[in-house]
């Protein structure tokens, strides 16, 4: 996960079904709407009140006043690993190959898919 900002984005999650930013004055301008994204779509985008239940939750958890936090956004994030396997087999494999390969593996692909009798390979 990367942060700019309000702005958070899930780079890579791989078999999580949610996570929980725990958020703080610190580093988040907390009157303004905190944005998560996973690539570019938007997950959620609101402003997220603080909390004496996320700082009593903070200070139990972790038994230390400096990581106390204000406030607790839960996100569904998105599994990269499942939406990797959902997508085009031939879109996966050119998107890790340097650019000067993906015309001639490109034919190579489709002509295999055409032997092996792929109807959807576009």
């Amino acid at each position: 996960m990367t942060r700019v900002g309000n702005e958070f984005r899930i780079d890579t999650a791989c078999h999580v079904e949610r996570l929980t930013l725990l958020l703080d004055d610190r580093f988040v301008d907390r009157d303004a709407p905190v944005r998560v994204l996973a690539g570019e779509r938007e997950l959620v985008a609101r402003r997220v009140p603080r909390t004496v239940d996320a700082l009593a939750a903070s200070l139990v958890g972790y038994g230390d006043p400096a990581l106390m936090f204000c406030a607790e956004l839960e996100v569904i994030a998105p599994d990269s690993v499942a939406e990797m396997e959902q997508r085009n087999l031939t879109t996966a494999a050119l998107a890790v190959l340097p650019s000067g390969r993906v015309p001639q593996l490109r034919a190579e692909l489709e002509a295999a898919l055409a032997t092996y009798g792929a109807a959807d390979a576009k």
